[in-house]
């Protein structure tokens, strides 16, 4: 479809509640399988639920460490 949907989220450490911003991406692309879903978080990690949610729906999850290596990577 040519869709990007991307779910940014600030937090700090683990963050307990990440699955809803996996859930609220789903809901957000809807039928749009071919649609590229990201959800980017500041925290140190994603839970295993998180992760296995993602997954199944095939959202690519970006945390701190690796949104911090894409800037530096991008930014001169």
């Amino acid at each position: 479809s040519g869709k990007v949907f991307v779910q940014v989220k600030n937090k700090v450490g683990t963050d307990y509640n990440d699955i809803e911003g996996v859930k609220q991406l789903i809901k957000r692309a809807n039928d749009e399988n071919a649609a590229i879903k990201i959800l980017i978080s500041t925290a140190d990690k994603f839970t295993q639920e998180c992760k296995d949610l993602a997954n199944r729906n095939n959202i690519l999850l970006i945390d701190g460490n690796g949104f911090l290596k894409l800037v530096f990577k991008y930014v001169d």
